[in-house]
């Protein structure tokens, strides 16, 4: 029997791996020499072998082959043991060309494998290998992505498999593969929820966990990873799984993710002012953000509602022509024509029609300048009439307007209240709405949380005041005139003695 030597300590074994790589990878060119002659033989095998593919992302000698050499094996060996082809498409994922991958991971999710239904080893095998070239057909979403779910979804143990990927905490395997996105995680639960009923989750678990117990505490912290989205993305996908009773069972993590999501995208584009911001503004009232441009204009509307109603020249009237009211764009004018001085006083400008994107035309914008970037507040204008009175806030103002660059999401819808003066609402009779508190009420029922927002609803009430009729005054009793003839005689007065 031949003596190995025996290794005394971590550092020794250390020492005898730099002397190794002097001694066998010195000459350029040696440690892919090495790794095709000692590692790529054994992917030739079909069955599980040891093999040392590893040492490409382990030995620092083979690090700039990770970028080709695996890519190259998995086209070369398809039939490779699954470890190492799951080995290796790591290390192409992390280092290699991502269209080259894509195209490799479609070829094999395509690839015909044989299947007999039976539980034969090599009918399992096919399955695993098959299934792994579609979790990677639905992780890194390539043209593939469909039919791999599609093929994923009808088995209900997949949802394991997948969990074994992304890990069970939303950590483990932190950067192995691509974060899901919203959408993605909704159609994992869409589609597992009612087949892994609900179970007790204990406190601990591990390995050794039930099945059932493991995709269920899968499933029941998947919502979770819905965070990583963006705010725009997630939102949608948690309003639509707070209104399906499926999912009772993470309602409290969905609606703090609610929460969340919309103040961030409350403070999507926040920037903390800085000491000089906060002296400008407490000094000389200037803007910095279009948050600030937000508050300022509501409160000028606020201001010019008051004034409307208060003061003695009776402003309304410029709001009526002929005996009936003006249309929007006039309305607009007088607006404006109160805000411009108040608004060029502190800086800004106020810009009629502003041109959009597409040819559209935003009813007016107020800008400024802040730290050297201009910023865009965007305002939508509607009469209580205008049949897109409801819709105007998302599909105009939010769906062509704040998306400009400038204007960080973020607008003003301002509507006029005519009252019975302005014939309909929205095109239609509505007597529940009587008032212009009433009518802002209305819209904002209309508008989605995430809208509410960004987007500040004001109604300004330009209806005229009732004249109240005065009572009729009572008439006077008329003096009728007295006739001698018929008139009392005068008493004569008693002579005294």
């Amino acid at each position: 029997m031949a003596n190995y030597p025996t290794i005394e300590d971590e550092s020794e074994r250390k020492a005898l791996d730099v002397e190794f790589e002097r001694l066998v990878f010195a000459v350029p060119g040696a440690p892919e020499e090495f790794a095709r002659d000692f590692i790529e033989p054994a992917l030739a095998l079909t069955t599980d072998s040891s093999t040392h593919v590893h040492w490409l992302d382990d030995k620092p000698a083979f690090h700039h082959l990770r970028a080709t050499l695996p890519l190259e094996w998995l086209e070369k060996y398809p039939q490779m043991p699954l470890l190492q082809a799951r080995a290796l498409f790591q290390m192409a994922a992390d280092h290699g060309d991502r269209s080259q991958l894509n195209a490799l991971i479609d070829r094999r999710f395509n690839d015909p494998f044989n299947d007999s239904g039976e539980d034969t080893e090599a009918d399992k095998l096919a399955r695993a290998r098959h299934r792994c070239w579609a979790l990677n057909a639905f992780f890194y979403s390539t043209p593939a992505f469909e039919l791999a779910w599609e093929e994923l979804r009808q088995n209900k143990d997949n949802l394991l498999a997948i969990q074994d990927r992304v890990g069970l905490f939303g950590y483990d395997n932190e950067g192995t593969v691509p974060a899901l996105s919203a959408e993605t995680i909704y159609r994992v639960v869409d589609s597992f929820v009612g087949k892994w009923p609900k179970v007790p989750l204990p406190s601990s678990s591990g390995s050794g966990s039930p099945k059932g117990e493991v995709a269920y505490r899968f499933l029941h912290r998947l919502p979770w990873r819905l965070a990583s989205d963006t705010p725009s993305q997630k939102l949608p996908v948690i309003e639509r799984m707070l209104e399906d009773a499926r999912f009772t069972d993470f309602r409290e993590t969905l609606l703090t993710l609610r929460a969340e999501a919309r103040r961030q995208l409350a403070l999507q584009d926040f920037r903390a002012p800085s000491p000089a911001d906060v002296c400008a503004l407490l000094d000389h009232n200037e803007i910095a953000s279009v948050e600030d441009l937000r508050a300022l204009l509501v409160e000028q509307l606020a201001e010019m509602q008051v004034w409307l109603m208060g003061v003695e020249t009776d402003p309304l009237v410029t709001f009526y022509s002929d005996g009936k009211h003006v249309d929007e764009n006039t309305g607009r004018n007088r607006v404006v024509d109160f805000l411009r001085g108040r608004m060029t006083a502190l800086g800004l400008s106020v810009v009629i029609e502003h041109h959009m994107a597409s040819g559209n035309r935003c009813d007016f914008t107020v800008s400024a300048t802040i730290s050297g970037a201009r910023r865009l507040l965007v305002v939508e204008v509607k009469g209580q009439w205008h049949k897109e009175l409801f819709t105007a806030a998302s599909a105009q103002l939010m769906g062509r307007y704040s998306i400009h660059p400038d204007a960080a999401g973020q607008g003003i819808f301002l509507a006029f209240w005519f009252g019975d003066e302005g014939d309909s609402i929205a095109g239609k009779i509505d007597p529940a709405i009587a008032s212009a508190e009433q009518l802002k009420k209305a819209i904002l029922a209309q508008m989605s949380e995430e809208l509410k927002a960004v987007i500040d609803v004001v109604v300004l009430d330009v209806s005229r005041p009732s004249i109240v009729a005065k009572p009729p005054k009572k008439k006077r009793a008329s003096k009728k005139k007295i006739d001698a003839s018929t008139a009392p005689a005068e008493i004569e007065p008693t002579p005294t003695a």
